[in-house]
């Protein structure tokens, strides 16, 4: 299970998305500690601000989807085995 999970995140680190994501952590709890009175409107935007980099960050780049011919697997999934030609 350890194996499987650090696998995931070694893949995880070779999508633009993670970083993406990791920034946008960043700057929400950065926003939150900058200030000394906290607004309502500030708690929304830098609760949506860390939702959207946690979901960027975990999340692969491609998600249920095919793909087109000739696109590359994504990173979390090994391509699938060829079968030999007759």
């Amino acid at each position: 299970m350890i194996e499987r999970i650090a696998q995931y995140i070694q893949n995880q680190l070779h999508q633009p998305s993670t970083y993406r994501g990791l920034a946008l952590i960043v700057a929400s709890i950065g926003h939150w500690s900058s200030v000394d009175y906290v607004t309502q409107q500030q708690i929304f935007m830098d609760v949506g601000l860390g939702i959207a980099g946690l979901i960027g960050a975990i999340l692969p780049d491609r998600i249920g989807r095919s793909g087109r011919a000739g696109d590359p697997p994504p990173a979390d999934r090994p391509e699938p085995p060829k079968e030999p030609a007759p």
